[in-house]
């Protein structure tokens, strides 16, 4: 990994999982690329460069291409030795084909490299990308056990939603008492894909800051034509008239 500071100088909720159309992309590696946070590549690929007649190799290629131009021009980066990993995503979804089983590929982006992109087997199972250590040792086959792994194709959407949870926590539980800086850590957010509703958010970090923060919808407006799926909460209380005694803020309690 490239260098990064410890301590860290912000809280850890580094966006790393977003829509882009009805596909899903989840981040792993650095959060920043030359000056610029994921997020902020993330918003301009889909507000410049992603159409909604991409499939989902198309919009791989174009993000890769992307990320891949921003790695080369990062100065911190310069020292860093080749094959080196700087960051990879993974996209899933369904191409307009498609009807029973969705596709995921993982594109890896190392140092002086081309992007390498891997399309996934389509069959019901997990692709797990980023920090797999943790994973790697809770699928580890024990002799005269069950299997470590569910059955797949009897799982409902809320299993495997819940199995999703379950990975991605035990291994920011793990990271939080090994002797190690933790690469995981913070809320997890989860989403739902399906062929039928598109894109839609299951759990999602809350903007937190203190009383005095104020949410600039003006700074955010590439979300507000997504505004059901995205922040129906702040829009919710935005419209809510408050008296001089209601508290502010994301938590404040909407009246009915």
């Amino acid at each position: 990994m490239p260098p990064f500071g410890v301590p860290g100088n912000s809280t850890p909720l580094a966006s790393k999982l977003f829509y882009v159309g009805d596909f899903a992309v989840t981040f792993f590696g650095t959060s920043s690329l030359n000056g610029r946070s994921i997020f902020n590549h993330v918003m301009v690929f889909r507000t410049t460069i992603f159409r909604p007649d991409m499939q989902l190799g198309d919009l791989a290629d174009g993000l890769a291409a992307q990320l891949s131009a921003a790695v080369a021009a990062d100065k911190n980066l310069k020292k860093t030795g080749p094959g080196t990993t700087i960051v990879g995503f993974q996209v899933s979804g369904y191409d307009d084909a498609d009807v029973d089983v969705g596709r995921t590929t993982v594109v890896t982006i190392a140092a002086d490299a081309k992007p390498s992109r891997q399309d996934q087997k389509r069959e019901y199972g997990i692709t797990v990308t980023g920090q797999q250590t943790v994973v790697g040792k809770l699928f580890a086959a024990v002799g005269g056990t069950p299997s470590p792994q569910p059955n797949f194709t009897n799982m409902t959407l809320p299993d495997a939603i819940d199995y999703a949870r379950f990975l991605v926590q035990t291994t920011s539980d793990y990271e939080r008492f090994a002797e190690m800086v933790p690469t995981v850590g913070g809320p997890t957010e989860i989403a739902l894909v399906t062929k039928w509703i598109g894109f839609r958010w299951i759990d999602r970090k809350r903007l937190l800051g203190d009383d005095s923060t104020r949410l600039n919808v003006g700074k955010i407006s590439h979300e507000i034509s997504h505004i059901r799926r995205d922040l129906p909460e702040i829009i919710r209380s935005a419209r809510t008239p408050r008296s001089p005694d209601t508290p502010h803020g994301p938590d404040a309690p909407a009246a009915s």
